[in-house]
């Protein structure tokens, strides 16, 4: 509900004419049909990942990992396939550990309040997003437009180079 409010928000924003885009420092403030491009590849990394992070805090009631991850119409089949054969390796190697953090978030613990933009690179669709309440706490999604939509391609160290993944 409340990433719906924050798109209805912005969409307002930008009727009006106003500046709301949260990677002004990275393009010019006009409204070309780029960064209105630019501006979804955010929104959608956002809202995979706070949805992410919001399933994640409700403890028993949460769904699984990879449960969640398939459902999701915010990522890649590629994202989906290779947190699959993550996970299973991890579960063969050691059934009882698996892989002993969250794959997607890079780490055992994580921002409880979700996620904002710290960066973004429009030549590359990386995506650093920086903890709400941990701004240490630094994320890089990579995002691929898949038939008209922006998915999300990589999280954490899921299809992420490790050149790209943030320090834990």
């Amino acid at each position: 509900m409340n990433q719906l409010l924050l798109l209805m928000g912005v969409l307002l924003s930008l009727s009006c004419g106003q500046n709301a885009d949260p990677i002004k420092t990275q393009r010019s403030s006009s409204l070309d049909p780029s960064k209105q491009h630019d501006q979804m590849q955010v929104e959608h990394a956002l809202q995979f990942i706070n949805s992410y992070v919001d399933n994640s805090n409700k403890l028993k009631e949460s769904v699984a990992m990879q449960e969640w991850v398939n459902a999701s119409n915010l990522t890649t089949n590629r994202f989906k396939t290779e947190l699959k054969s993550l996970v299973d390796k991890a579960i063969q190697e050691d059934p009882e550990a698996g892989l002993g953090f969250d794959p997607i978030l890079n780490a055992q613990d994580y921002p409880d309040k979700g996620f904002e933009l710290e960066s973004f690179d429009p030549n590359t669709n990386y995506i650093v997003l920086k903890g709400k309440d941990w701004s240490e706490y630094k994320l890089t999604i990579k995002m691929v437009l898949e038939n008209g939509h922006w998915l999300v391609d990589g999280c954490g160290i899921i299809n992420i180079p490790k050149n790209k993944q943030n320090e834990r």
